[in-house]
């Protein structure tokens, strides 16, 4: 892949799944109005429709043209990492797989990789880029993340990930432990919740949120205790 290719901003990759998202609620409207029409026929039936519009609106279209509508809209297109050419409809698939079961999660990792790279783009070695950067702003451009410092040794991306896994199972254990201590008995026990004890949730959630999201971003940067960046015998 040429060094000089551009990425596009993280908030036009999330403007393209919101409006792949609205794509796909229209076309599950549609079939939700159409469903009477279907009464004599199987449950396969009635439900290829919903599996063929999500199978030919993420993977068939990012094999075929590089893009769903989102990404089209958006000026942006999805390539293979190391050759720059479309996905198969294979890795398309599980592309599109990754994403839906890791949601919202799988872009904490753009803020960390070197090439802007989602989880799902991690796991079949697909980037996206820009389709024409040369019609957009400089602050819509982004480079290579030049993550290396010179002078300190790395740990593997298999290291890291194992790291960052057991500190996320770790911060879930922790604070679903904690929450039950932080709520009233009435809401822990028989589920009548107050209006604190609502709160308190939320900001329990909003906490496992952003632990989640530091131990992402650190731990892919080689900053967390197991999976630290080292100096090389040069600097010692």
């Amino acid at each position: 892949m040429d060094v000089d290719t551009e990425y596009p901003r993280l908030l036009r990759r999330v403007q393209a799944v919101l409006i792949d998202s609205v794509v796909l609620m229209v076309v599950m409207l549609a079939w939700w109005l159409l469903l009477p029409l279907l009464e004599s026929y199987s449950a396969v039936v009635k439900l290829a429709f919903p599996v063929l519009a999500w199978t030919t609106l993420d993977p068939v279209l990012v094999s075929t043209t590089g893009g769903t509508p989102g990404h089209h809209l958006r000026g942006i297109t999805v390539q293979t990492a190391n050759s720059g050419l479309r996905l198969g409809i294979v890795r398309s698939f599980v592309r599109a797989l990754v994403k839906g079961f890791t949601g919202w999660w799988a872009f904490i990792f753009v803020l960390a990789t070197k090439r802007h790279q989602a989880l799902h783009d991690l796991a079949v070695s697909s980037v996206v880029i820009l389709r024409e950067p040369e019609l957009m702003p400089a602050s819509e451009r982004i480079a290579e993340r030049n993550q290396a410092i010179a002078g300190y040794e790395y740990p593997s991306a298999l290291r890291r990930t194992v790291i960052i896994s057991i500190y996320i199972i770790a911060e879930t254990v922790i604070l679903s432990l904690l929450q039950p201590q932080l709520l009233s008995s009435e809401c822990s026990e028989a589920g009548g919740c107050m209006t604190i004890d609502l709160i308190v949730v939320y900001l329990i959630s909003l906490t496992w949120f952003f632990a989640i999201g530091a131990t992402i971003i650190h731990g892919w940067r080689s900053n967390l205790p197991g999976a630290r960046k080292r100096k090389t015998a040069a600097q010692d």
